[in-house]
Parts: C-alpha cells; sequence; structure tokens
C-alpha cells in the first residue's frame, strides 16, 4: 500500500513536484484508509520538504536525501504491516520520533 508513494515520487522526478503530489495524494488517502496515521504522517514529512524547499534552489544531495529518508520510511511501514499492530505502532512511533528530531535540528 506505502509503496504507491515511491513509486509517485519516482513519477514525478523525486524533487519538489513530486513532494507536493505525493503529500497531496497521502492526504486524500488519509480520509478514505485504515492507515489513516501512517498515510497523515508520511504527508506531513512530504510538506515539510515542499515547505523547506519552495523558494530557493534545492541540492541534488538535499533531495537525494529527502527521498531516501521517505523511502526509509515507507519501508518500515511495509514491513511493520505484515507483522501485526504492535509493530505498525513501533514503526509510526520510530517515524513521528526521527521527525521531531529533523524539526528540532532545522
Amino acid at each position: 500500500m506505502f509503496a504507491e508513494f515511491i513509486e509517485t515520487l519516482v513519477e514525478h522526478g523525486k524533487g519538489i513536484h513530486a513532494f507536493r503530489k505525493c503529500a497531496a495524494q497521502a492526504r486524500s488517502m488519509a480520509g478514505t484508509t485504515d492507515n489513516a496515521a501512517a498515510c497523515f504522517l508520511l504527508a506531513t514529512v512530504a510538506e515539510e520538504f515542499v515547505e523547506n524547499n519552495e523558494r530557493q534552489p534545492t541540492t541534488t544531495r538535499e533531495a537525494t536525501a529527502a527521498f531516501e529518508r521517505f523511502t526509509r520510511y515507507v519501508s518500515m511501514l511495509e514491513n511493520a504491516s505484515q507483522n501485526g499492530p504492535e509493530a505498525f505502532l513501533s514503526a509510526l512511533n520510530t517515524i513521528a520520533k526521527d521527525q521531531a528530531k529533523q524539526a528540532e535540528t532545522a
């Protein structure tokens, strides 16, 4: 289920426009899926990249790092979804903690 977000990023070039489309897709899905918390969290991650880079040039290094982090989150959620609710909740918490740390250093 979550892999489609990576497909969206790849199809649209892994840049700001791709992250914007991915955020919209994730927000839309958050209102219609049982995995609303995960979709909403991924939407906020994608939106953060857009907000931080919208009005300035984005380096390849920054875009690559954002794509790799987002891909890591998606992989965590995909794997956890196969291992039951506790694993899924743990993955959500890990992602939220990582995002909170990112916000502190920004």
